[in-house]
């Protein structure tokens, strides 16, 4: 049986420690996957700020709409 590995990975700035069976490498890639998932999420939401309020096109009780609207877009990103 493999020994339990703890490894610090930085995850949007802050240092985290992940725990698990798995390799060093592997748990540096899930630190990266979700530091990839927190950056789309800003890209969303920024663009969500420009279209609502610097263009003004979209009122603001729609904004949920658009969030989903855009994660059905890019839901396989």
């Amino acid at each position: 049986m493999s020994s339990k590995n703890d490894t610090e990975v930085i995850i949007d700035g802050k240092i985290f420690t992940l725990s698990g069976y798995e390799s060093e490498e592997y748990l540096q890639k899930v630190a990266s996957y979700i530091n990839n998932k927190i950056l789309w999420c800003d890209f969303l939401l920024k663009l969500v700020s420009i279209l609502t309020e610097d263009i003004g096109i979209i009122n603001s009780g729609n904004n949920v709409t658009l969030i989903i609207l855009f994660l059905k877009l890019f839901e396989h990103h």
